[in-house]
């Protein structure tokens, strides 16, 4: 059985986020749910997802870090903002802009198209390396 590609959303706004992961999930994907910027960096320093929807800006702060992040790892992302505030960090313009008024079919259609064919598989996590490393003899100590 081929493995479900996974999304990364970034929204604060639960409503949005419950219907964004539902539309998403009956797509066939599955969903990580970021809250805020920080959840959203605590997320991509360990996984790779295979497409991102990331607002501008969150509770904690703009998502430029996140932006920044998926593009130095070439993933796609989209942009689901009602307003493009002045200013924004150059990172946004890496990904495809969608108005927060569309349904969440439409960001759906836009994140199907998105993704890549040859969707790379994603690396193994930071966590099993390690314990392959430690397995090997390569790392003695606990970390």
């Amino acid at each position: 059985m081929a493995k479900k590609a996974v999304v990364l959303v970034a929204e604060g706004e639960p409503f949005i986020a419950l219907d964004l992961e539902l539309a998403l999930c009956d797509a066939g994907f599955t969903v990580f749910l970021a809250a805020s910027c920080e959840e959203a960096q605590r997320w991509l320093a360990d996984e790779r997802p295979a497409v991102a929807v990331l607002v501008v800006r969150l509770t904690d702060g703009e998502c430029a870090a996140a932006a920044r992040t998926l593009v130095l790892m070439g993933v796609p992302f989209v942009v689901h903002t009602g307003v493009i505030p002045e200013g924004f960090d150059s990172a946004f313009a890496s990904g495809k802009f969608i108005a927060k008024a569309v349904g969440p079919q439409e960001i759906v259609a836009l994140v199907r198209s998105t993704i890549p064919a040859d969707l790379p598989e994603p690396p193994l996590r930071a966590a099993a390396l390690r314990a392959d490393a430690r397995a090997a003899g390569w790392l003695p100590f606990e970390d």
